[in-house]
């Protein structure tokens, strides 16, 4: 906030020109004080609202009333404990239908980094591919949903025995939960009809 308005002239005031120059001289300097003032505070409402997007939700929410009463000052994310593992990032993109291939990355430290790298991945066939997660758990998992080929008997490993119908994916603390829960999505698809197995389930460096 702006110090103290402008000092008013030392000369005491004699006629009622003189009273008057000095009420406007006193105006114009607390015009001046407020109107620097909404400058400086909508500064710091922009600032602080930037450092509260990095912040958790429920964070975020108490950080956002704090500087909307200018009580945050300087907005800080919670600090890690000291031995605890740097945050690292994932990414998982898919093909668009009927394309079933797919990218998965895990354990970036560079958000964007995991991005590119998952998608470059994704689309080595080809395919136009769109991202459907980004994570920083440690471990994920990518399930196939296939049907029996048409003239097989029976699916094998062989691709000419199977076709695939959906790509399913899971992100958890370890590998068996990730992929538990891509499997279970997996089984929701066309009411069940389809055999899911998981195709890769693994975790970033710790």
């Amino acid at each position: 906030m702006p110090g103290a308005p402008w000092p008013a002239p030392e000369v005491p005031p004699r006629r009622w020109t003189d009273q008057l120059t000095l009420m406007v001289w006193r105006a114009a300097s607390l015009v001046l004080m407020l109107l620097t003032g909404s400058t400086a505070w909508a500064q710091h409402t922009q600032i602080c609202g930037r450092l509260c997007a990095s912040l958790g939700s429920a964070d975020q929410r108490d950080c956002i009333a704090r500087c909307a009463t200018g009580q945050q000052r300087n907005p800080e994310p919670p600090a890690t404990g000291e031995g605890e593992p740097p945050v690292t990032h994932g990414s998982i993109y898919l093909a668009t239908p009927p394309n079933m291939s797919f990218g998965l990355v895990l354990g970036q430290g560079d958000r964007l980094t995991a991005h590119r790298m998952a998608e470059a991945a994704c689309r080595r066939g080809g395919a136009s591919c769109a991202m459907v997660q980004d994570f920083t758990l440690p471990c994920a998992a990518i399930v196939e949903g296939v049907r029996r080929s048409t003239g097989a008997l029976f699916m094998t490993n062989d691709p000419k025995t199977y076709y695939v119908r959906a790509i399913t994916h899971g992100v958890a603390n370890n590998p068996a939960d990730a992929g538990r829960i891509a499997l279970d999505t997996c089984r929701q698809r066309e009411r069940g009809a389809l055999s899911c197995r998981i195709v890769l389930a693994q975790c970033g460096p710790r």
